[in-house]
Formats: structure tokens, sequence, C-alpha cells
């Protein structure tokens, strides 16, 4: 069945390529990061081999997503791959759960530049497989830490740190609307402005997210980040800022030409929204209901299933 919606696809799997963990989600990098935490806490406290792998694939059509019920099936894996190559998915993020936990030991965050395999089998305190296995295992008082997705602009006046909750991407929004309205003002830099994905536990950037609000109420106040904060990120998209009317309409259309904005709720009149959502509800043509499954079973431990269903 094909949908018009996205859909993301988590997967844990060993080195032979063996799916022991697959689910579905629409949760984005969020919830990827609490897919990783409960993963890596399961697998330490059960004593199980932290060399796996986990991945985080995104499809822009929710009806490719291989279905779950196979996940537990010899070449599930390659027909995930498949499906990524003709339908042009895209795997976001790719990470050895031993590494993650070397990470976290050395209070380097997961899935940023600092925590590529390279860079961390370089470094003389890396330990190798033998030394890891021999560690005791499993550990019932391990710590996860619970790291969260933000957005962050950077342009040549700072770096503006917002999280992903509704007041979050409300002051985004009302950024990228001021950016607008001054984008031929002489006083604007210009320049590239790139849109990041960062990744950081929440106490450690509470006092430079969503600062907007902050510097409305007190001029004064600090409204950028520090940039050392985009060392744990990577870019999204990039935009030109210099003052023409090309980069003028891609940038009032925060998308790349050829693509439909997408309007958010918050935005919409009322006659908008009642349009939208009798439209999101009214049955289509050949609509059907599909079964997403949420497979889990590592060595020695009988499946966890759950099915869920989706329209």
């Amino acid at each position: 069945m094909k949908t018009r919606e996205h859909s993301d696809l988590y997967l844990t799997y060993d080195s032979y390529k063996n799916v022991l963990h697959a689910t579905r989600s629409s949760n984005g990098t969020d919830g990827f990061l609490r897919y990783l935490h409960d993963d890596a806490e399961h697998i330490i406290r059960e004593g199980h081999n932290p060399n796996v792998w986990v991945s985080y694939v995104h499809f822009h059509d929710g009806g490719d997503v291989p279905d779950l019920r196979e996940a537990g099936r010899h070449g599930f894996f390659d027909r995930v791959l498949d499906t990524i190559r003709r339908s042009g998915g895209e795997c976001r993020y790719t990470a050895n759960v031993r590494d993650v936990l070397f990470c976290i030991e050395q209070d380097i965050v997961p899935l940023t530049p600092a925590a590529e395999r390279t860079l961390l089998m370089a470094r003389p305190d890396y330990p190798a497989l033998e030394e890891e296995m021999a560690r005791s295992y499993p550990r019932q008082n391990a710590v996860i830490p619970e790291y969260r997705s933000y957005d962050a602009l950077e342009s040549r006046q700072g770096v503006m740190l917002f999280s992903r909750t509704t007041e979050g991407q409300r002051q985004r929004r009302e950024y990228e609307h001021r950016l607008e309205l001054n984008f031929y003002n002489p006083a604007q830099p210009g320049g590239p402005l790139r849109y990041w994905e960062i990744i950081a536990v929440p106490d450690r950037v509470a006092e430079m997210v969503d600062r907007l609000s902050v510097q409305e109420h007190d001029p004064q106040a600090q409204l950028y980040a520090d940039a050392h904060i985009l060392g744990q990120g990577r870019i999204l998209q990039e935009f030109d800022m210099t003052a023409n009317a090309v980069n003028y309409d891609i940038f009032r259309r925060r998308t790349q030409p050829g693509q439909r904005a997408v309007q958010p709720l918050s935005e919409m009149t009322v006659g908008q929204l009642w349009k939208h959502i009798t439209h999101m509800t009214r049955p289509r043509f050949g609509q059907q209901t599909a079964l997403c499954v949420d497979r889990k079973q590592f060595p020695g431990e009988q499946p966890d299933i759950t099915c869920k269903i989706r329209r």
C-alpha cells in the first residue's frame, strides 16, 4: 500500500546482518535517540554482545517500508537496502552500540562527528574487541544518558538553537520571519544560512535553547548559542542570504526549488484547518489498513512482537 506520509525505520542488527530489533515510527531523530537508548540499556543490562549495529532509515513514502513481520527472516536487511535504492530512502544515522557505550564513558555525544568510528579507533584508549568482551556483563546499574535533537540556524551573526517543542518551533519560525523581513536590509551581513541538526543532553544546552523569547523581555540578553555546539551536529540545508530576487524567493518558501512548502497547523486559518482535517479523514480510493510491527528478539530471548493497525 502506498501512502503520502513519510515513515522512519529503526533497526538493530548483528555483524551477520541478522535483524534483532526493528520498529516503524514517525518520530524522526528523537524517536531514534529513544530507540538507541532503550536498546543500549537492554543490551548491557541483559549481558548481550554490544558489538551490534543500529540504523535510522527515513522513507519519503511510508508505503515503501518493508513488512516488519518478515524482520526475523534471513535476508530482511538486504531487502531494506534494496528498498532504499528503489524508493530513494535515506539512511540518516548508523552506529555501533559498542562505540556508543565507549562514547558515553568518554563524554562524547554519540551520532556526532566526534563519534565517527574511524576517529574512535584511532584513540589509544579505544578498547580492543577482546578487551570489551572480557568486561563484566550484565551491568544492572548502568546509566545511559537520554539525548535530544535540536534545530540550529547558523549565520554570520551567530548560532540560534531551538528545541523541537511547540514553543521552540514557534520561535524558530519567528526568527525565520525576521530574517525574511530584513532580507534586503543593508545592515544584514548576508552570506550562508545553514540549518543544523544538533544532538545533546538537554541539561547541558538548557541555557542556549529558545533564547528568542528571553531577548524579547530583555533586549540586552544573550541571543546566540556557543558556536562550539555545531560540533555535535550535521548540516541539513543551506541558503544563500546574499540579497537578490532568486535567493529571496528560495528562502521565502523555506525549501529548494520545485518542492512544496508545508504550512504549519498553527498558521492555518479556521477554514484551512477544517479543510486539512476533513481531507485527512476522508476515505481515499483503494485505501486499506496495514499491520505495523515492532519486532524484538535478542539471542536467548523469546520474540517480543507488538502489532499496530495503521490506516
